[in-house]
């Protein structure tokens, strides 16, 4: 199969579903530094995949600090003395079945260690996400009380100024009383005068 990259290239990796590639890896690109095999295929059939065509193209090898998964997912064993074995022979099996026993018996332990690990960590996440939330609650409750606080100061000065508004209106109205008041004296006073006036008419005839 002719390679689509060669040495010097960048490849740039999607999960080709809605996860993001961080979940799993620090970064997206890396560059090609070499080309190579591994014994997990014997053939140009790599198996299939849930993703793109289906098909098991290629593989990269990346170096272990570019994973940011807290555990691994799978692992590759080299047993003593199996290299010497055919790995067909019934003395490759016998061994190769030892240590899968083997492992098979300490499975159940590592996986209640696992579970408690992923407890911890988790219920650390919880307790950083529910401090953080409180923090953020306080911060907002504290901009909601600012909020309402100016909310009746503004209030109360509409409700002073309706106070000042209606004095004022009280102030106009007396006065206004007033020169109306004082306008009645005044055609009161000039009626007497001009009554005055009469009578000394009146009595400058006589």
């Amino acid at each position: 199969m002719t390679l689509r990259y060669k040495i010097g290239d960048t490849v740039k990796l999607t999960t080709g579903t809605d996860e993001k590639v961080s979940k799993y890896l620090a970064t997206d690109e890396f560059t090609i530094v070499g080309v190579g095999t591994t014994s997990m295929y014997m053939d140009s059939d790599r198996g299939s995949a849930a993703i793109g065509t289906g098909r098991i193209n290629g593989f990269l090898i990346v170096p272990k600090q570019a994973f940011t998964m807290s555990c691994y997912t799978s692992v590759h064993i080299t047993v003593k003395d199996a290299m010497a074995l055919g790995c067909y022979s019934n003395d490759y099996t016998e061994l190769i079945s030892k240590v899968k026993d083997r492992i098979n018996g300490i499975a159940d332990r590592r996986c209640d260690i696992r579970y408690s690990e992923y407890k911890n960590e988790t219920a650390t996440y919880i307790n950083d996400a529910k401090l953080k939330f409180e923090e953020e609650k306080d911060t907002a409750m504290g901009q909601l009380g600012d909020a309402y606080q100016q909310l009746l100061d503004a209030q109360a000065a509409i409700e002073t100024g309706k106070a000042d508004l209606a004095s004022k209106k009280l102030e106009i109205q007396n006065a206004q009383d007033l020169i109306n008041s004082n306008a009645n004296t005044l055609v009161v006073s000039q009626s007497q005068i001009d009554s005055a006036k009469a009578s000394l008419v009146d009595a400058e005839k006589v």
